[in-house]
């Protein structure tokens, strides 16, 4: 932490430290961390007061300073999806005749929509700024606006998702393919080499044959020469 992040947090802390005691209270970290339940400030409190000892000290704060923020980050980002959802809820999400409920889907994609943006936080902020202008008509425009934007964000999603699935059969049908090829080459292979292994005993079998006919033919030969010398 820089020394000019920790003078802002020493200034804040003294803002909030009402009584001047160098220390936080409960009632005085729910008077800084407003837009917080009453559950979501209990557990704040438990995680800064590490000692358990029912205040929060400057170094306390310092140190759980980033889970305030978080905390109330996370619950501005579920207010801000509630009233999204509730939004276009009421605009034409009804029940199906299935018995599952569209506007719980619709929600889902939208948290999933809010998570794909990278600037959700400054969205977030922005919404809860135009809440506090009495321009409900500004609201209203942000609020289709942002939704077809989601919206658009989601569908470019589900087509990446799409073209995914897609490449990956294509690619299981073209290894499936190639492995095809594969075994019809080596069964081409093994017939051939059979093949030649059958025309080269073929091919033996003929010689053996000839080569036993010229013995067979010299032979006579020499029998029959024999025969007119013991004439």
């Amino acid at each position: 932490m820089t020394t000019s992040d920790q003078d802002q947090l020493d200034r804040l802390f003294q803002t909030y430290d009402l009584d001047g005691s160098g220390y936080l209270d409960q009632e005085e970290l729910a008077s800084m961390c407003s837009g917080l339940t009453v559950s979501d400030l209990n557990d704040v409190f438990k995680q800064l007061d590490k000692d358990q000892d029912g205040r929060i000290s400057i170094e306390e704060f310092a140190k759980g300073y980033r889970e305030i923020v978080m905390a109330k980050e996370t619950r501005k980002r579920q207010l801000f999806r509630q009233k999204l959802a509730s939004a276009k809820s009421e605009d034409n999400l009804i029940d199906r005749e299935d018995g599952t409920n569209q506007a719980d889907e619709y929600t889902n994609s939208l948290d999933e929509g809010l998570r794909a943006l990278s600037c959700q936080e400054e969205v977030c902020e922005l919404y809860q700024n135009l809440h506090g202008v009495d321009k409900p008509e500004l609201v209203t425009q942000f609020e289709n606006i942002l939704l077809n934007v989601i919206n658009d964000v989601r569908q470019y999603q589900l087509e990446n998702e799409r073209l995914e699935r897609t490449y990956k059969r294509e690619k299981e049908e073209h290894q499936k393919h190639l492995r095809r090829l594969e075994e019809e080459m080596e069964h081409q292979v093994q017939s051939v080499e059979e093949k030649v292994r059958q025309q080269e005993k073929e091919k033996l079998k003929q010689e053996k044959i000839e080569l036993r006919k010229q013995l067979d033919s010299e032979i006579a030969m020499l029998q029959q020469n024999l025969r007119k010398l013991q004439q």
